[in-house]
């Protein structure tokens, strides 16, 4: 029987080179290709993790990579991200019109300024060793 799989879109510490990524490479996920986002999407990061929100009002597109995960090793992925009681999989559009699941945080206009805002250059490897 062939192996199913998601494809899932990443835009933080699931990245290549970025401290979780070893965890999509434990549970065999193969790299696919980058890709950007629709526009209507923030990104926000506290000290070191990025939170990508929803912003109907927003015109930016968030840059990550979209990787193929086995299915039944999703539920790997939904832990580290804490689904659905942190962040919540659900479908985004991409910018090839395209859509995907990424796990989004449902980020309150009011939290926002607690957060830094990094949409217009995403989440750069500044640190590629979990702090």
């Amino acid at each position: 029987m062939d192996k199913k799989f998601v494809k899932i879109f990443t835009y933080g510490t699931l990245k290549r080179d970025f401290w979780n990524n070893r965890i999509l490479e434990e549970i065999g996920a193969r790299f696919i290709d980058e890709a950007r986002t629709a526009k209507g999407f923030r990104l926000f990061k506290n000290s070191t993790i990025p939170f990508m929100c929803r912003d109907s009002h927003s015109n930016y597109q968030i840059s990550g990579e979209i990787f193929e995960v086995p299915a039944e090793e999703l539920h790997t992925i939904d832990s580290l991200e804490g689904h659905p009681h942190w962040y919540k999989r659900e479908f985004i559009d991409l910018e090839d019109g395209s859509s995907i699941e990424a796990y989004l945080y449902p980020l309150d206009e009011s939290l926002s300024s607690s957060f830094t805002d990094i949409s217009a250059n995403g989440f750069l490897k500044e640190r590629v060793e979990r702090p």
